[in-house]
């Protein structure tokens, strides 16, 4: 009976090492797929992330190009007051510079 129990005990330790590497085959097999996914999953958020700053680099390209042109309106404005209105130009600027030159003399 000690043979037979033996006999039952070492086939069973064979299953469970057969078992046991089977195991191992479809773990490593599990992390080579996960890696691969992985490795997909990545490379789409990076062409996303470069695909969105694409898109703000234009926008910011094309917010540059509005600010430039508002503020060569807002200098050509400027001149053109300064040409109709030289006189009263002169005294602004110097009304402003009165104050400006009183604010920094308190300090």
């Amino acid at each position: 009976m000690a043979t037979a129990e033996q006999t039952a005990v070492d086939k069973e330790m064979e299953v469970l090492k057969a078992d046991l590497a089977a195991l191992r085959a479809d773990l490593a097999k599990a992390t080579r797929q996960s890696g691969r996914a992985a490795g997909v999953g990545a490379e789409a958020l990076s062409e996303k992330a470069s695909e969105e700053m694409e898109r703000l680099r234009g926008e910011v390209d094309r917010l540059m190009h509005v600010a430039g042109e508002r503020g060569r309106g807002a200098v050509r404005a400027a001149e053109s007051t300064i040409e109709e209105k030289p006189l009263t130009s002169v005294l602004v600027a110097f009304g402003v510079g009165l104050v400006i030159g009183k604010l920094l003399d308190r300090r």
